[in-house]
């Protein structure tokens, strides 16, 4: 299991909200990017943006677009 308690080998803690929310994008196998926003050393918006990726795009039927 990943673990998010801390931010590049650093020793500070990850937001509760924060990690709970990394977890949920890990459990669901989001296929995107997710952005952090800080103001003031703390977290005020996590964004996620999800991008829809087809399976195989050489399998698709002739004659549809």
């Amino acid at each position: 299991m990943t673990s998010y308690g801390t931010i590049a080998g650093s020793h500070s803690s990850v937001d509760p909200a924060v990690e709970l929310v990394l977890r949920e994008f890990t459990r669901d196998k989001m296929y995107g990017s997710v952005e952090i926003k800080f103001e003031a050393g703390r977290v005020v918006l996590v964004r996620r943006t999800e991008s829809i990726k087809p399976a195989n795009l050489n399998n698709r039927e002739e004659g549809s677009d």
